[in-house]
């Protein structure tokens, strides 16, 4: 035998790495007497649960512990997991464990003592680079498209999306936004991922295992991560953890939600957890014994180191604008329902209202936070029907004014405008619905004479106001009635079969309507439209999961800036449709291209079929004898004899 029996190619890799063997340190420091007792107790009951191939804890010479253990497991997946509960995990008042991975100690003993900030210029360049994809000389908006166990990001460019970064495996459960569009979370076994900048590099990570739900604070200083499987520990509670974004640290862990009781009966989970003050300032949750837990982000502590009472606490909202909450209170015993309006930090109410024979109500901030509105739902004296009012509390009033909408009938939503002072009434029972619109004028609730008949459950604004979308989602035949918001006039009606979600992009001038797999299993994919209803392309993918445009934070132009762009309209008007007919003949160009490719392709192959086929030619004939006057033609003729009878039938 001659030879290497392995190619270099098929010789085994040995692994080098320790990614599997953590640093274990913090423990108590005994005699050597006792530390055969230490190690007993350290993995007989901390370390019960995980399975463990190796250990060593180190002493010195004279046998006396010195605080450190080596564990091994039998997988990384195992080693992390470890990672995540002993971390911070306290033994008792004195000692509270630190762990890491084996790996990362060279990393750690190489930091410097003292901490050396970085320039501001790299800081400046990087906060840059979050904001880089705003600089798109075409203004195009980017969108996130997850399918099967692919994730894509994208321009959107009307009449396609154009893909700028594709990973596969970039997330195992979904992909999230902030709020101002500066990251892109992902989530994995082992915690969450934060990405950003143009090629979409890992900005940071967070550890917490088998995380499920994240919510960011609104000026995107914090993230909230919550992992239902983490074991209960009130003494180091880890199953939700807020998170500086900009450094990392870990600011507190809290208690997993408890399942609140709504007022029909049905138990329900809240998600988030925490609501946050429109400037970061103050985070709040309502907690098991009727209580408002407010928080401030400067100690993370509750304000005035207690919480605020609240007799059977339903619902709260924070103000969009102002450090408000709004909150309702059921009725209990002889005590009617309440509204109250709450001035944060002073807890104190700055408005209340009484309401009687109330079955349920729900809390719509307007967003630009000058109104707030309570959908109450009633019942009459008998108890036998239920009806719907609106009370509308405006902000900027002296002593918060309240004007009341009462409809006799039953009411499917209510949705605010997202600019101006308008907003939506989908009434009556389905399918037989009516949309009505209204608007606040004087403080006073003005209803517009227009309104529509139509079968619909959900009302979609664009952002401009301008124009919305009624849906009846999730039916085989689900249509999309696209209307003019000014006039209430039907622009145009269109089916998509099983949609489940609608996303508007932040300009209002595109919306997707999406089939997502995680709702249906009916043709998953999305359509993108014009705001007129215009099917501009589309895309069916099996187990596509998600569409999610990339927020934009609030512009910086001013209001004079805005009404000079108004009046030169009709001048950027004509640039900006010479733009869109030059797109769409750069995209007819390449169709046209790929038609030629294809075109081009074919009479490749037909020019190659007929080489073969001469040459085979060519090889047949040489097979042919060269004197075709030798071939006899024998014919021979079979004769066949037919007996014939004839019967005659009477």
């Amino acid at each position: 035998m001659s030879g290497p029996l392995l190619t270099e190619a098929d010789a085994p890799v040995l692994d080098n790495s320790f990614r599997n063997v953590l640093v274990l340190y913090g423990l108590p420091d005994p005699e050597a007497s006792k530390m055969a007792k230490l190690e007993k107790v350290i993995i007989s009951k901390v370390l019960k649960d995980y399975h463990i191939v190796e250990h060593r804890f180190l002493v010195d010479e004279d046998g006396k512990g010195r605080g450190v253990a080596f564990l091994e497991f039998e997988t990384v997946e195992a080693a992390n997991t470890a990672l995540v509960a002993l971390d911070g995990y306290k033994l008792d008042k004195k000692h509270t464990f630190q762990a890491c991975l084996l790996e990362d100690m060279d990393r750690i003993l190489k930091t410097e003592d003292e901490f050396q900030a970085p320039p501001e210029e790299a800081l400046d360049s990087k906060l840059n680079e979050l904001q880089s994809w705003l600089l798109n000389s075409d203004c195009y908006d980017q969108v996130a498209l997850r399918y099967q166990n692919m994730t894509s990001i994208g321009w959107n460019m009307r009449n396609r999306v154009n893909i700028a970064c594709e990973r596969e495996g970039w997330s195992e459960l979904g992909v999230q936004w902030s709020p101002l569009g500066s990251y892109l979370a992902t989530f994995h076994q082992p915690g969450i991922s934060l990405w950003g900048t143009e090629k979409f590099e890992r900005i940071n990570k967070f550890a917490h295992m088998g995380v499920k739900f994240i919510d960011f604070s609104p000026c995107e200083n914090y993230m909230v991560t919550f992992a239902p499987a983490t074991p209960i520990n009130e003494k180091d509670p880890r199953s939700i953890i807020i998170w500086n974004l900009k450094t990392g640290e870990q600011m507190r862990g809290f208690m997993p939600p408890r399942k609140y009781r709504s007022a029909h009966g049905e138990v329900e989970e809240m998600w988030p957890v925490f609501k946050w003050s429109h400037d970061d300032k103050y985070f709040a949750r309502m907690t098991d014994a009727d209580t408002l837990a407010v928080y401030d982000t400067e100690s993370f502590k509750k304000l005035d180191n207690r919480g605020i009472q609240i007799t059977g606490l339903q619902e709260f909202a924070w103000s969009p604008r102002d450090n408000v909450i709004a909150y309702w209170q059921p009725e209990i015993a002889q005590r009617p329902a309440r509204m109250g309006i709450l001035d944060i930090p002073r807890k104190e109410d700055l408005t209340t209202r009484n309401m009687f024979s109330v079955v349920a109500c729900h809390l719509v901030w307007q967003k630009s936070g000058e109104h707030v509105c309570v959908h109450v739902v009633r019942h009459n004296k008998k108890k036998t029907q239920l009806y719907s009012d609106f009370q509308i509390f405006h902000m900027n009033g002296k002593d918060i004014p309240c004007d009341q909408l009462e409809l006799h009938r039953p009411v499917v939503g209510f949705f605010w405008a997202p600019e101006g002072n308008r907003f939506a009434v989908i009434s009556g029972q389905h399918p037989m619905t009516r949309v009505e619109t209204y608007s606040l004028e004087s403080r006073k609730i003005v209803k517009h004479p227009e309104h529509l008949d139509i079968t619909c459950e959900s009302v979609f604004w664009s952002p401009t106001s301008q124009h919305m979308i009624l849906a009846d989602r999730f039916k085989m035949n689900s249509q999309l009635v696209f209307v003019d918001a000014n006039t209430m006039e039907t622009i145009r009606i269109v089916e998509h079969a099983m949609v489940t979600d609608i996303e508007w992009d932040p300009t209002g001038r595109y919306v997707a309507s999406i089939a997502s797999a995680s709702k249906t299993q009916v043709d998953t994919g999305y359509i993108m439209w014009s705001f007129q209803g215009n099917q501009l392309h589309k895309m069916n993918r099996k187990h596509f999961f998600q569409l999610l445009w990339r927020p934009r934070p609030k512009e910086l132009i001013n209001d004079d800036d805005l009404k000079e762009i108004r009046r030169n309209w009709k001048k950027y008007q004509t640039n900006f449709e010479a733009a869109d007919k030059m797109m769409m003949d750069q995209a007819d160009e390449e169709t046209l291209q790929a038609r030629r490719a294809m075109l081009e392709d074919w009479s490749d192959w037909q020019m190659s079929v007929e080489k073969r086929l001469s040459e085979l030619r060519a090889r047949l004939k040489k097979l042919r004898p060269e004197d075709q006057e030798d071939i006899v033609e024998i014919v021979e003729t079979v004769e066949v004899p037919v007996k014939v009878e004839e019967v005659i039938v009477e």
